[in-house]
């Protein structure tokens, strides 16, 4: 009974083996401050990537798996920016008024603007008018009720007051303290909105020829290993004035029916080559070799396309490292899925500007000895069901025993 179990334990383990092989590897450079850092990830790497991006474990030299998570930078982001207004004036005068007197200096039209008020529970009357010289004031909005003056997670609170559209100099703002105290308001301004573009990466991509032939032009695009991208720029010579139809293709191979081998070429994105603005092709996310170009020039002589650049948004594995440990990335597994990692759900915790660390040139770790004119025993279909028919037939049998040894013990 015991060497069943240690055959069953040996065919668990080896599938385990198997499943966790990696084709590649990198280091990740010298970490110089411990905490939450990004790791950049390099086209190279993203283009040995699985499509779910989860086939990569991060090691540190003491052998340990670190959580990760991955992170893409966004195509664009907004964020808002509060900008105050400066106070030119500010006056109490006892039980009855607070006066406020701001600048709008470059006579932008607004509709509205933020107080923020120091926590209190109360409630007051305010009027609010405009002037271009602080001597002739006129009414924009009568009466406001002030109130809802608290937050519960802050020490003040923002209070909005929405008005009719104004581009005066100057406004102001009367607050009635007749019945009660005057209030904190410690700023006054607005927020503005501000969208940055996220961080990018390129790369250059080979145009190995150009033939043309006819009306049509076909360039051969290749690298000499898989690439990421989501975008192609091209720059183009040939013509001052131009706009062509191009189709950029790939070239793939299928059985027919009667199992012989054939290629043929896949569109994979259309889009006009225009001298009037960029040349950009956007893919959404592709991992590719080689690509071709088809333009059509019609009459026109044909265009030269002088270089092709990837470009894809910044993508980052986020990990927790410490200084002085050295760190490495393995990748590359076609049947190994996403980790689940705890850290996933503490994303809010980590501060959101990092440090970015590169990793070094990539190392296979596929046997050198394997020629691609032969097949390995896994790789062939066929082989892959017989192995795990047999598999399956030794897990039977290795159950039928143990089931068996305990029935006759039960007798005895």
């Amino acid at each position: 009974m015991k060497n069943n179990g240690l055959i069953l334990l040996f065919l668990l383990g080896a599938t385990h083996v198997w499943s966790q092989d990696f084709d590649y590897k990198t280091t990740v450079e010298p970490i110089s401050s411990t905490g939450f850092q990004r790791i950049e990830l390099s086209a190279e790497i993203l283009g040995k990537l699985n499509y779910s991006h989860g086939d990569m474990r991060l090691y540190s030299s003491d052998g340990e798996v670190v959580p990760y998570i991955l992170q893409q930078e966004k195509a664009t982001a907004t964020y808002s920016l509060f900008k105050e207004y400066t106070v030119i004036d500010r006056k109490n005068y006892a039980d009855s008024l607070s006066v406020f007197v701001f600048e709008n200096p470059e006579r932008n039209k607004i509709n509205n603007f933020s107080l923020s008020v120091q926590n209190t529970d109360v409630r007051k009357r305010a009027r609010l008018s405009g002037s271009n010289d602080q001597k002739n004031w006129y009414v924009i909005k009568n009466d406001y009720l002030l109130h809802s003056l608290s937050s519960s997670n802050d020490l003040s609170e923002m209070k909005i007051l929405n008005f009719p559209l104004s581009d005066y100099a100057f406004f102001k703002l009367e607050i009635d303290d007749s019945e009660s105290l005057p209030i904190n308001i410690q700023k006054i301004g607005f927020y503005d909105y501000e969208s940055v573009s996220g961080k990018m990466s390129q790369f250059d991509v080979p145009v190995i020829s150009q033939k043309d032939s006819g009306r049509i032009s076909y360039i051969h695009l290749s690298n000499t290993e898989k690439m990421y991208t989501e975008k192609l720029e091209f720059f183009v010579s040939g013509a001052d004035y131009y706009q062509r139809y191009a189709t950029l293709l790939e070239k793939k191979t299928r059985f027919t029916k009667r199992k012989k081998e054939e290629t043929y070429f896949e569109s994979i994105g259309s889009f006009n080559l225009n001298s009037n603005s960029t040349n950009i092709i956007n893919l959404h996310r592709i991992e590719f070799t080689d690509l071709y170009l088809k333009i059509d020039n019609k009459d026109d002589q044909p265009l030269h396309i002088d270089s092709v650049s990837g470009i894809f948004l910044n993508h980052y594995l986020v990990a927790d490292l410490e200084a002085g440990k050295s760190y490495t990335l393995k990748f590359g597994n076609d049947k190994i899925s996403r980790p689940q990692y705890d850290l996933v759900n503490f994303t809010k915790k980590i501060p959101k500007q990092l440090l970015v660390v590169q990793c070094s040139s990539i190392t296979s770790l596929k046997s050198k000895d394997t020629k691609k004119t032969t097949p390995g025993i896994f790789e062939n279909a066929y082989t892959i069901w017989i192995v795990l028919g047999f598999v399956g037939l030794i897990l039977g049998y290795v159950s039928f025993k143990m089931i068996k040894e305990i029935g006759d013990k039960r007798e005895e």
